[in-house]
């Protein structure tokens, strides 16, 4: 059946202006909103003027307030006039499109948040890019992309590195800069004659947010601003995440993901202060949260169930009022746990980068359906139709189908499909049973197990492949990949994964079939003689396990009964600190240290605690896999280069 929602943009928009309490001698700060539209740009810069001396975000430097982040802005405004004259003239004598293209790849902070505004601005379009994207992924965007000028900070620098080695085409073509804050920027400002003149356009850049695949293979969507057909979903947007004025919110999913940005926008429009919390630990949160008197959090469930974990444990309990997740299934114990926490403050979200956000579980909802995704946001229409393309009856499962006003500006109108799969009840809210395709949720990002076996056949040491994905109580679900060939190193393999496919893409786990052994899938090619002959051979029926031993201040991981080795650590104040690592002689060179690493590494990032590394073995380890770099405490900053 189709349902749409009711229309109650009247007491939506009542309940916006409440949120933010509006005053008559704030209306000069309307100005950039009138020069910019309801764009980022116009967003920010009203925000700006509506608080010069209080706090607008906070990032690792501390709270930025308005005239900060005008200073800012403007200092990004300069840099990329300056950076991207020479590619304007090229474009015009070209005789194309003289608008030029951006690509930042960074973390979040007011360096990365002033380029994003500042290229708005001055009409300039930019290609927003996490920072934990594998370099695979990260060439194959760039190349489509083809910015003229690439803004990254000192973070992203040493993945830039290995994607632009040598023989990378692109490397000579893009020019780069670091976004990184300064302590020292407040004197570029001297130097600019007033900037805001330069920046009036008629046109305003747009933000391109790269989707996760979940209705096609993953590319760039624009979101230009909010188009007027579009306001009343948005006004159902904002009034369901109930920020307040003047109420910090604490946004911990990036904001290169649409979920991110769209709660950084509203958080501007509302005057809602923005922590940014990404790359930080669950611990770390709490203390923003109590440091800065959060009130609201938004955050993807496997950030929201660390986050969880340790606010149970806290006393006194901070006074949150707002908890929103999104971006991936809310699983039913979290919301329970949750509930009881804060009661009948957790609200959900479910969309696409493609449709935006469509439907809105409140926390009635949730208490009352237990997992659903919630009803339609006013504007937005669902239908559950057949393989056919028919209409099914409520509660008969079948294939999504929505269409929304707050859908990407390249995204076609009309109904369009997810991809997923799931039923409506009677009242009109939504339940999702999967995917119709071979995409898999992992902590918020959608992947194609097809792209990532053909990464591995891709390999030259790999005949074949298979990807499983397996439940996970963090990420959702993650994946296990088996593989055969001729001398696989099954470390060196997983390593080569997660610097190329990205944290997300990358299996958890590599096992590879040896001699003897029946692969899961046919047509599969013996690996050959073993380079392991007369040492103990970890095999696919023996899965190496890693357990913390906290009495030997070690973690051990074991093989078939029989200890393979250790990695000791020690706990000081700056964190966990490793100190050596070994792996027993008779299993040496089969990969079990670099297992062994991961798994340490892992869990004490799980567990919310700083990586010390004093072992040059995890020092190595952690100079190949960037994915631990906001974790990292380095006893010789040196280390870290």
């Amino acid at each position: 059946m189709s349902h749409r929602s009711g229309w109650h943009a009247v007491t939506e928009a009542a309940a916006v202006l409440s949120a933010m309490a509006p005053r008559v001698a704030e209306l000069p700060a309307v100005g950039p909103l009138w020069r910019y539209g309801t764009t980022l740009p116009g967003a920010a810069l009203a925000a700006a003027r509506r608080s010069p001396h209080g706090p607008v975000l906070v990032d690792h430097l501390g709270p930025l307030d308005g005239e900060g982040l005008a200073r800012a802005v403007d200092v990004a405004a300069a840099r990329l006039t300056e950076a991207l004259r020479s590619a304007r003239a090229a474009r015009r004598a070209a005789g194309g499109d003289p608008a030029p293209r951006i690509a930042v790849h960074a973390r979040d902070h007011r360096g990365q948040v002033a380029t994003m505004i500042a290229a708005g601005a001055l009409g300039v379009d930019a290609v927003l890019i996490g920072p934990s994207i594998g370099t695979d992924r990260l060439r194959s965007i760039l190349d489509q992309a083809r910015p003229d000028l690439l803004v990254h900070d000192d973070a992203t620098a040493p993945g830039l590195a290995s994607a632009f080695g040598p023989g990378a085409a692109l490397a000579s073509v893009i020019r780069r800069y670091d976004c990184s804050p300064r302590p020292d920027q407040g004197t570029v400002r001297a130097s600019l004659a007033h900037p805001a003149d330069r920046w009036r356009r008629r046109r305003v850049g747009t933000l391109h947010l790269l989707t996760s695949g979940t209705t096609d293979t993953p590319h760039a969507t624009a979101r230009p601003g909010v188009r007027r057909a579009q306001l009343g979903t948005v006004l159902s947007l904002l009034a369901a995440l109930g920020l307040r004025r003047g109420e910090p919110v604490l946004v911990t999913a990036p904001l290169s993901h649409g979920h991110g940005l769209s709660v950084f926008s509203a958080a501007l429009v509302i005057g809602a202060p923005v922590v940014l919390g990404h790359g930080q630990t669950p611990e770390r949160w709490a203390e923003l949260i109590h440091t800065h008197r959060v009130g609201a959090v938004l955050g993807v469930p496997a950030q929201l169930l660390g986050l969880t974990e340790v606010l149970e444990a806290h006393a006194p309990r901070p006074p949150l009022r707002r908890i929103a997740a999104g971006s991936a299934p809310l699983p039913v114990d979290l919301a329970t746990r949750i509930e009881a926490l804060y009661p009948g403050a957790l609200v959900d979200f479910f969309g696409t980068s493609e449709t935006g956000t469509a439907t809105i579980a409140t926390a009635a909802d949730l208490r009352d359906a237990p997992g659903t995704v919630g009803r339609p946001a006013t504007g937005v229409r669902l239908r559950i139709r057949d393989d056919d393309g028919d209409d099914v009856p409520d509660g008969v499962t079948g294939r999504l189908w929505l269409r929304s006003p707050w859908r990407a500006a390249d995204t076609p109108g009309g109904f369009v499909a997810t991809g997923d799969v799931g039923h409506l009840d009677a009242k009109g809210r939504l339940f999702l049973a999967g995917r119709a395709d071979d995409v898999v949720v992992v902590g918020g990002h959608n992947v194609h197990l097809g792209e990532v076996r053909d990464w591995f056949l891709g390999q030259h040491e790999v005949s074949d492949a298979v990807v499983h994905a397996v439940p996970d109580e963090r990420l959702g679900q993650v994946m296990h990949v088996e593989v055969s060939g001729v001398d696989v190193d099954a470390a060196a393999l997983l390593g080569r994964a997660r610097d190329e496919l990205g944290s997300a893409r990358a299996p958890r786990r590599v096992d590879t079939v040896g001699a003897g052994q029946s692969h899961t899938t046919p047509g599969h090619r013996g690996p050959g003689p073993s380079r392991h002959e007369g040492k103990s051979r970890v095999s696919q029926t023996e899965v190496p396990t890693i357990v913390r031993n906290d009495a030997e201040g070690q973690y051990e991981i074991w093989v078939g009964g029989t200890r393979a080795g250790i990695a000791a650590f020690h706990t000081e104040a700056a964190g966990t600190a490793f100190s050596h690592t070994v792996v027993d002689d008779e299993f040496a060179g089969q990969g079990l240290g670099s297992a062994l690493a991961r798994g340490a590494l892992d869990d004490t990032v799980a567990r919310g605690e700083t990586i010390v590394p004093y072992c040059p073995f995890i020092v190595a380890y952690l100079r190949r896999h960037h994915d631990y770099d906001d974790s990292v405490h380095w006893p010789d900053p040196d280390q870290g280069r």
